[in-house]
């Protein structure tokens, strides 16, 4: 369940983001065989989590969403600059840098 927790979060939040309306997700058993494929729909995605144990909670993803890009605004200075954002074991830290020639 680990790694559905992950696929899920992931998946959930970059196609709410854009405004993807669904998402289909196969689910693989213990050996690597695809099991099962459901459809949701992106926004019922969160309801799907709430009251797992051990799942995500969307409210607190999307706030952590909003200050790291509060926080981005202030380290890059230079709009037409290109960056690369590194993100370390979950809650060990990120880090920014200027990518190769900067453009």
């Amino acid at each position: 369940m680990d790694e559905d927790r992950h696929k899920l979060l992931k998946t959930w939040a970059q196609s709410f983001l854009i405004g993807v309306p669904k998402v289909a997700f196969g689910f693989r058993d213990d050996q690597g065989i695809l099991r099962e494929i459901k459809t949701y729909e992106t926004s019922a995605i969160p309801r799907e989590v709430r009251g797992v144990a051990g799942m995500w909670d969307p409210s607190v993803c999307l706030a952590f969403a909003a200050e790291l890009l509060r926080w981005l605004r202030t380290v890059l200075k230079e709009e037409v600059k290109m960056y690369n954002v590194y993100f370390g074991a979950p809650f060990q830290g990120i880090a920014v840098e200027l990518s190769g020639d900067g453009t």
